[in-house]
């Protein structure tokens, strides 16, 4: 499992990466859960995957990606959260 911290703002995600049963996952915890649900539209859209929220053990909730997404988010991090600060 990879996993990449990024910083923006007052919110830090984490970004993991699995395989799971063959299908490749980027798992992203750390997002405010009132934002899950804005944040999830915005990374399909944008990146063009398929997603969920998923209840986690180790977190209250996460977000699942199809794909390894880790690098594309990590490039447009702040950007996502500026936008979703505006609404």
């Amino acid at each position: 499992m990879a996993q990449n911290e990024i910083n923006g703002g007052d919110i830090e995600i984490q970004l993991d990466f699995k395989k799971i049963k063959g299908n490749k996952k980027t798992i992203v915890r750390g997002i405010p859960r009132d934002k899950l649900l804005p944040i999830l539209g915005m990374f399909k859209n944008d990146l063009g995957c398929n997603g969920n929220v998923c209840d986690d053990p180790k977190s209250d909730s996460v977000l699942q990606l199809t794909g390894d997404q880790r690098k594309t988010i990590d490039n447009r991090y702040n950007s996502y959260f500026k936008r979703i600060d505006k609404n």
